[in-house]
């Protein structure tokens, strides 16, 4: 026989059952204070959009260098593929930007 544990997840309160093969061995039931309200009652998913651009830009402001590092690393992986007469030359500079953003990245 296999053990399951039953979990009921509601706004207030998280109810828990451990079932072995056809039997409950324990159950229980947790209270919550106060109801969990969300955060903004009229959220919607463009919000949550605004929300992942807003915490984008941040990122991209915080980090501009490493962003750019990360842009150039992958112009030259492309040109790789892009320009095969040269294609060492631009997977060796490539190579030479990944090393550049894991030390960056490192500190």
């Amino acid at each position: 026989m296999s053990k399951y544990l039953g979990l009921d997840l509601g706004t207030n309160s998280i109810g828990w059952a451990l079932v072995n093969g056809d039997k409950i061995e324990k159950l229980g039931l947790i209270v919550l204070p106060k109801p969990i309200k969300p955060l903004n009652k009229k959220s919607s998913k463009f919000d949550g959009i605004k929300f992942y651009f807003f915490e984008l830009s941040k990122y991209i402001k915080k980090n501009l260098k490493l962003v750019m590092l990360y842009c150039i690393t992958g112009i030259m992986f492309t040109l790789t593929l892009v320009l095969p007469s040269t294609w060492q030359f631009w997977l060796n500079l490539g190579i030479g930007g990944l090393v550049a953003i894991l030390t960056v990245s490192k500190n």
